[in-house]
């Protein structure tokens, strides 16, 4: 049975087939609304004190430089850890194209979970409870977040 026809708005229009005059009339409303806006806004901001101080307006600048460049020193750590983590995959991978690896490790060979180097470092008792789990998972992150093992299974598991 196929399926049923798409439903299509007959009175829609793209852009290339909407008249001209009304492109125009659509964008001069949207001009006279922003002019509105602007001129409201600045009869709200006539005279009473100023919203920030030129001192202020400095400061602001000053702190968005400082933002800007701990930013940008924050991506090149990354970048760089990053980097430094990728090699060590690297040999990670290279170890495992290797014949001795691929015997001993071949896919065909079940073994249970639990006896394997993952499952023991994985499968402890926090596991049980998710917050164990997460406090867990916080401090890994900082040393040896993803170790041999767990590189290696993941390769098994996925590019095998």
């Amino acid at each position: 049975m196929a399926p049923p026809p798409p439903v299509v708005d007959i009175k829609a229009r793209s852009l290339e087939e909407t008249p001209t005059w009304a492109v125009a009339v659509v964008c001069f409303c949207i001009l006279v609304a922003s002019i509105l806006i602007e001129h409201a806004i600045h009869m709200l901001g006539k005279g009473e004190v100023a919203f920030v101080s030129s001192y202020g307006i400095h400061q602001l600048h000053i702190f968005i430089f400082v933002l800007a460049i701990f930013h940008i020193l924050y991506c090149i750590t990354t970048y760089v850890l990053g980097s430094y983590k990728m090699k060590t995959w690297k040999t990670w991978e290279n170890e495992a194209k290797t014949v001795k690896y691929q015997y001993y490790n071949d896919p065909e060979r079940f073994r249970f979970l639990r006896d394997t180097s993952f499952g023991r470092r994985h499968l402890n008792f926090w596991s049980s409870s998710t917050l164990s789990v997460w406090i867990v998972c916080f401090f890994r992150q900082f040393y040896g977040s993803v170790t041999k093992v767990d590189y290696l299974t993941l390769r098994h598991g996925f590019i095998m």
